[in-house]
């Protein structure tokens, strides 16, 4: 529930703490294999446009980045 809750809300959450932490716990998800890359890069590719941090678009495109 929360993945599916985040997955759908994390460009609606005006907090950019919580956000911060919302994308790296997709991440640590992804890292610990809790979440395949193909996911993690279809809630960037549907959700970081609608991010309004520069710093967090660019540390996510980073983690998205990596292989």
């Amino acid at each position: 529930e929360s993945l599916a809750f985040t997955r759908e809300n994390i460009d609606r959450i005006t907090d950019p703490m919580l956000r911060q932490m919302l994308w790296s716990a997709l991440w640590n998800m992804t890292r610990d294999q809790q979440l395949t890359s193909i996911d993690f890069l279809a809630i960037v590719r549907e959700k970081i446009a609608a991010e309004a941090s520069t710093e967090l678009v660019d540390a996510v495109l980073g983690l998205a980045g990596r292989r």
